[in-house]
């Protein structure tokens, strides 16, 4: 699974665990739904400037926008901030 699948996805899921739509989250990061869900299905490349602003909105490392669910199983950890 290519880097931006893997960041795409998690973003995807951590908005919804946190009940945010597209719209909401897009706003709260200052970016278009349509560049937010070409992130979320992996076909546009985040600026880091994005991924701090999107783990911070979030609450999580930036780092934990980056590890695959086996990666993560047993250190929830990285997803305290």
């Amino acid at each position: 699974m290519s880097i931006k699948a893997v960041l795409g996805e998690n973003i995807k899921r951590l908005r919804m665990e946190q009940n945010l739509s597209q719209k909401e989250l897009a706003a709260k990061i200052n970016c278009t739904v349509k560049h937010l869900s070409s992130i979320e299905n992996g076909r546009a490349t985040a600026s880091l400037d994005f991924i701090e602003l999107t783990a911070n909105v979030l609450k999580v490392h930036y780092a934990a926008l980056f590890y695959t669910k086996d990666e993560i199983v047993g250190s929830q950890t990285i997803y305290a901030k």
